[in-house]
């Protein structure tokens, strides 16, 4: 099974259009229907309703969609931690800091602290004081 049949799946079911898709996905309509039909084959089941002017998703199609985004959203992970690792990258660090902290402080910080921790990625996400405590908590 390709994960381009499943991405174009998940394209089709959120766009509810074959040639919306094609154009999303930078391919041909022949080419999403296609992935479509393979993936039916390989699944044994008609995921999409077809009319003249619309698709639906059949009760098969609901069902394996949220299985198919779980999929491809584990590729995607996948692909940036290696990606991240490939780069030299060994550890990660997620920062939650005020908008008042980023504009003074913390660039000077960051500078040293990558000065001897080069083996780490650092995300930063700015957010008010008040949301920081949820984010931290939720991770």
């Amino acid at each position: 099974m390709e994960l381009s049949w499943m991405k174009t799946f998940v394209t089709v079911a959120e766009l509810g259009n074959f040639r919306k898709a094609s154009e999303a996905l930078y391919v041909s309509q022949p080419t999403v229907t296609v992935h479509i039909k393979s993936l039916e084959k390989e699944l044994g089941v008609s995921l999409l309703e077809r009319g003249k002017r619309f698709v639906r998703l059949t009760e098969e199609g609901r069902i394996y969609l949220k299985q198919a985004r779980q999929l491809l959203e584990l590729h995607q992970e996948g692909l940036k931690k290696i990606q991240s690792y490939a780069q030299g990258y060994r550890k990660s660090l997620k920062l939650a800091i005020s908008p008042l902290i980023a504009d003074t402080i913390m660039p000077f910080v960051l500078k040293k602290y990558l000065e001897n921790h080069s083996e780490v990625e650092i995300s930063v996400e700015i957010m008010e004081s008040n949301q920081i405590d949820d984010a931290v908590m939720s991770e």
